[in-house]
């Protein structure tokens, strides 16, 4: 048997043909309108842009946009933001919350759990356990700007220390570390409320340097610091240099 196709009938025809005669005149008449308007759009743009070149090209134009540019600056306003001598004042004193000390004292009459879990580190929002991975510099930042003291170091900034019964989760440490080495662990110990600990997070090579005595990090077993040995390179470029002078 031959399928019989659905024929179309033709008051739709007339309607498709219609619309589609409609759709190929607008579009043949917004070419040139498109077109006239691409014109108009080159024929503005180009004078400014020779205009620029001819005053630019002379020495008092130079001066002229130099003055307009000055002047644009000047106006503009600038915001400047300055941490103020009393927020610095409790970053260093390392001030621990009302709240917390409470805790700590509710904690010490509370019975200890048989047995201790790890709940998820999400649902826990006022403490946290930390670790830090092997990207970290030790450029200290993250332990001197903690603002309960949580993250400590010693006397030679050898280590980095933490302890998870300071920390409030205020995310600092994280904020200001600069290759994002101090993570959050996936889980949280509940024994860490009955039998807080301090962890050692990293411990680092730390030793003198040969050129000015200062104590640096030795991330690969350098015997200079950082600040020395660019010191050392920019004299030998600065040695080149002369010799290349004094040949020619």
């Amino acid at each position: 048997m031959q399928q019989r196709r659905s024929a179309v009938p033709r008051s739709q025809q007339t309607i498709l043909s219609a619309f589609s005669d409609k759709r190929l005149e607008v579009n043949s008449e917004a070419l040139p309108e498109k077109e006239e308007a691409a014109e108009k759009i080159h024929d503005a743009s180009t004078p400014s842009r020779r205009d620029f070149l001819r005053q630019t090209t002379s020495i008092k134009g130079v001066v002229k946009q130099k003055k307009a540019f000055d002047e644009a600056v000047e106006a503009d306003e600038l915001h400047q933001f300055e941490i103020d001598a009393s927020m610095t004042e409790k970053i260093r004193n390392k001030h621990l919350p009302d709240k917390r000390k409470i805790l700590f004292t509710m904690l010490k009459h509370a019975p200890k759990p048989q047995q201790y879990e790890v709940v998820a580190q999400e649902d826990i929002s006022f403490a946290s356990q930390k670790f830090v991975d092997e990207s970290c510099t030790n450029c200290q930042i993250c332990y001197r700007i903690c603002p309960t003291g949580a993250l400590s170091s010693d006397a030679k900034f050898s280590l980095i220390h933490f302890d998870a019964m300071l920390c409030v989760k205020c995310h600092l440490c994280h904020d200001v570390c600069e290759p994002g080495s101090i993570q959050l662990q996936p889980g949280f110990e509940i024994k860490e409320f009955f039998e807080p600990t301090q962890r050692t997070l990293a411990t680092f090579n730390v030793k003198r340097c040969d050129e000015c005595g200062n104590y640096f990090t030795s991330l690969e077993g350098e015997s200079t610091c950082p600040r020395c040995a660019v010191e050392e390179e920019e004299a030998m470029f600065l040695h080149e240099n002369a010799k290349k002078m004094k040949g020619e």
